[in-house]
This record gives C-alpha cells, sequence and structure tokens, in this order.
C-alpha cells in the first residue's frame, strides 16, 4: 500500500499502524484472558478492583485498532482519481491481493485448525474435512480464526472506494455529514443506549426506522473520517491541548462504560462488533493527534518496522495466541493476567519488528 506522496513513506501514518496493530494484539489477548464476553459478573466479584479496572481500559484500547486502520485506509485512498484505468489498476493491485492473501490464509488457519481437539478433520474424517474446506475457500461457513472478518469486512468495503473518491470529487463534502449522522445514530448510539438499557435489567430496546444497511456500512464512516481529518483538516480548528482532553475524557468514558458493565449480570461488551459511539469518538481525536506528533529518530526507526509487518503480525500473531491459548488450557491453567501476559509477550518474542519473514506494506 503506497503512501500519500508516492513512495515516500509518511511518519505518522507508520505511528498509527504500529498503534493499531498493538491494539489489535491486545484485543486478542484480552478476550482470552479474562471473561470479556460471558462470565463477567462472576470474574469481577473474584478479582481485585485494579484488576478489573486494568481489564476495562485494555478492552477500551484494544477497540481502536481497527478504527485508526480504517481511517489510514481512507487517508491513502480516498483522495484520488479513479477514472477506468486506476480503478482497473486499484481492482488488480489493491483488491485482488488483498482476496488471494485472504484466500491463502484461510487456507492455511483452515488446516491449522484441523490440528485441535473437536476439529472436523478428528471428528468426522478426511472427506468431510476436505468438503468443508472448499467451501470454506468459497466464503461460506467459513472454519477459521475469528479475527478473519476482517478480511471479509475490508474486501467488501474497499470495493467501495473509487465510488466515494468520485462522489467525494464531485460533491460538497457538507452533504456526507447526512447519512454519516444517520449511520453512526443506528450503528454506534443506539447499540450503546440498548447495551445500557440491557445491563440496568430493563427489557426495552430502542429501534430506528432507519437502518446503515439502507445506506452503507458503518466501517465505511470511519474511512470518510480518515479522509475528512487527513485531506480537509475536520479538526484542524481544535488546538492540541484541547484535542488531548477531549481524547482522555472519551477513553476515560469508555472504560468506566466496560467496568461498569464488568459489574452488572447482564454479559455487556462495549464496542462489540465495534458498534459504539466511544471508539469512534476516542479514535477520531486519536486520528489528529497522531497526524500532528513528532517522534525522534529511534522512534521512527521502531514504528516504521513495525508497520511493515503489521499486515503479517495481524495474520500470524492469531495462530501463535491460539495455540498458547490451548496450550495453557491443557498445561499451565493460568488465568487472567498471568495468561494476558502470556500470551501477549509470547506473540511479541515470536514475532519481532525486525521480522523479514513477514509480508510488508
Amino acid at each position: 500500500m503506497s503512501e500519500i506522496s508516492g513512495t515516500k513513506r509518511i511518519e505518522w501514518l507508520d505511528v498509527a499502524r504500529s498503534l493499531a496493530i498493538v491494539s489489535v494484539k491486545l484485543n486478542h489477548a484480552v478476550n482470552r484472558s479474562f471473561a470479556v464476553y460471558s462470565g463477567q459478573l462472576a470474574e469481577f466479584q473474584q478479582i481485585p478492583v485494579m484488576l478489573s479496572v486494568f481489564t476495562a481500559v485494555i478492552c477500551a484500547f484494544s477497540r481502536l485498532g481497527v478504527p485508526v486502520f480504517l481511517m489510514i485506509s481512507g487517508t491513502l485512498l480516498l483522495d484520488r482519481d479513479y477514472d477506468a484505468e486506476r480503478t482497473k489498476h486499484f481492482l488488480r493491485h489493491n483488491w485482488l491481493e488483498l482476496l488471494i492473501t485472504t484466500e491463502i490464509w484461510l487456507a492455511i488457519m483452515y488446516w491449522y485448525l484441523q490440528i485441535f481437539p473437536g476439529s472436523v478433520l478428528r471428528v468426522r474424517g478426511l472427506g468431510i474435512a476436505i468438503r468443508d474446506f472448499v467451501m470454506n475457500q468459497l466464503f461460506i461457513n467459513t472454519i477459521s480464526m475469528g479475527s478473519m472478518w476482517y478480511m471479509f469486512m475490508i474486501l467488501c468495503v474497499y470495493l467501495m472506494i473509487p465510488i466515494l473518491a468520485a462522489a467525494l470529487k464531485k460533491l460538497d463534502h457538507r452533504y456526507f455529514a447526512i447519512p454519516m449522522a444517520i449511520v453512526a445514530f443506528c450503528s454506534f448510539v443506539l447499540t450503546d443506549v440498548n447495551g445500557a438499557l440491557a445491563a440496568l435489567g430493563d427489557t426495552r430496546k430502542l429501534s430506528s426506522a432507519f437502518s446503515s444497511g439502507h445506506l452503507f456500512s458503518m466501517y465505511v464512516v470511519y474511512l470518510l473520517l480518515g479522509y475528512f481529518i487527513s485531506h480537509c483538516g475536520l479538526l484542524e480548528r481544535f488546538r492540541t491541548w484541547v484535542l488531548s482532553v477531549l481524547c482522555l475524557v472519551f477513553f476515560a468514558a469508555f472504560c468506566g462504560f466496560q467496568f461498569w458493565a464488568f459489574s452488572r449480570e447482564y454479559d455487556l461488551v462495549v464496542a462489540e462488533g465495534y458498534k459504539s459511539v466511544f471508539p469512534l469518538l476516542t479514535s477520531v481525536c486519536l486520528f489528529e493527534l497522531l497526524r500532528r506528533c513528532r517522534i525522534g529518530e529511534f522512534g521512527k526507526r521502531i514504528t516504521r518496522a513495525l508497520s511493515e509487518i503489521s499486515f503479517g503480525i495481524y495474520f500470524v500473531h492469531i495462530c501463535i495466541m491460539e495455540g498458547l491459548h490451548l496450550l495453557n488450557g491443557h498445561s499451565w491453567h493460568l488465568q487472567n493476567l498471568p495468561e494476558f501476559l502470556v500470551l501477549e509477550l509470547g506473540v511479541v518474542f515470536r514475532i519481532g519488528p525486525d521480522d523479514q519473514y513477514l509480508p510488508k506494506i
């Protein structure tokens, strides 16, 4: 993926991409080591309060990676003139390469998972496993790592990029505020409200006559925000200290909401599927702050190295983490923070920023 200025890398995008991949890794580690999706209240009552605070903070931070990745894509890909030739190039060299990469990793992960207890191969035999593998490669009843949802999403969202770029060139940018607001309200705001009601034991559920499905995917909102922030100066009027305060306030509210949810009988994962206003507000402020950031030479080398292999880390780390999680369940029986550290550090030790074997972007 080329940077804004062609072959020259943009330092702040390297920083943003590095932070985003760290966030994604933390997400997968915390989900496997703490009762994030089920049994929240029981764990909340058993572990120290500060450990619950730690879990809430990591959960919140781990939901910022995907929005940042999407805003990076909007920054890099929407400020282009997609004529017929360039659109064809985009489909061949951006979208098709993503599709091929996805197919390769779907195959790798499918057969890797056949090693695990309870797999199709072990339970139903080779013939059924081959049949399911063919279906898997056709994106039907996929058997893969949960993280692959991002590739399925991005393959669809990327097809909208030439369309969005053309519209951005032709239309007044203020027009986009209306559909973006509708999608944000339906996908983010209502989800948070309904989650809070459920956590309070209220059986009511608010629904809107509008739906983001009538317009476009909620992930497109992040693409557009990345473009507006990077190329249109959406947040330039705000001083850095104001943005910093807003970012901290939004993030603290995000953490506080998740911490409160842990104490309720209803298992509520704030921003599950990234359907929440909290990562939206926090990541937008963070992205603008990253755009303004300046780092030293050592930091540039580290973030560039990590940024270049972030795509490879995305695919490889989940396989390592899943294997360590299975091994822990059979042998070590670590729980909570010890398991979290083993999963996170185990991946770090196996994937370093100078790993020459991972694909670069």
